[in-house]
């Protein structure tokens, strides 16, 4: 929303998908489906007319694993392909990362953690 023009709806961004996973000792495991879509709202095409629109919108398919080496530290992987994907989006994406943390109950006080993450996607060359 735009505050600057009476609350106009400069855009949306819609994800619904469809996570399965498992877990067996230090393994785990991912199959996914989801529905990606970007849309520039009405009200910015009256103010900008001139704008190209570009309809990113993707369906893909994403299986994934992660390992836990010790109890506080997980790695891991994602594939994602988009086998149905509007202009802007291209169909390849990897994801990857760790993150650590305790894996057990730290009470009121919390605990500190440390976590990494990386997304690339064919559309931006990877």
């Amino acid at each position: 929303m735009n505050a600057d023009n009476n609350a106009d709806v400069d855009a949306t961004d819609f994800c619904f998908g469809v996570p399965l996973t498992y877990r067996q000792d230090q393994w785990q495991f991912k199959a996914a489906f989801y529905h990606l879509s970007s849309h520039v709202g009405d009200e910015f095409h009256v103010r900008n007319p001139s704008f190209q629109r570009i309809n990113y919108s993707r369906n893909a398919l994403v299986m994934g694993t992660g390992f836990f080496p010790s109890p506080n530290l997980r790695v891991y992987g994602e594939i994602e392909y988009a086998f149905d994907n509007d202009r802007g989006s291209e169909p390849w994406a990897f994801q990857f990362g760790f993150d650590l943390a305790p894996s057990q109950p730290t009470g009121l006080r919390g605990a500190p953690f440390l976590a990494a993450n990386t997304w690339l996607r064919e559309e931006v060359y990877f």
